[in-house]
């Protein structure tokens, strides 16, 4: 398997594993826009890595209130 740093696009497991948690906390992320929208092939989900990495550079560059 590619190093993840290699690939373009992160599947659920890849976040999973980069984060260290689990597919609950993967949809919940995404749905509270913790974790940008995936787009779908078939069934699977795809992030694409640059949009991931824009994310968290975006969300920890938020000062809490």
């Amino acid at each position: 398997m590619a190093a993840l740093k290699d690939k373009d696009y992160l599947t659920e497991s890849d976040l999973m594993d980069m984060f260290t948690i689990g597919q609950t906390t993967v949809w919940r992320w995404t749905k509270q826009g913790l974790l940008p929208k995936p787009f779908f092939l078939g069934r699977r989900k795809f992030w694409k890595r640059e949009d991931i990495t824009a994310h968290i550079d975006k969300v920890a560059t938020v000062e809490p209130s």
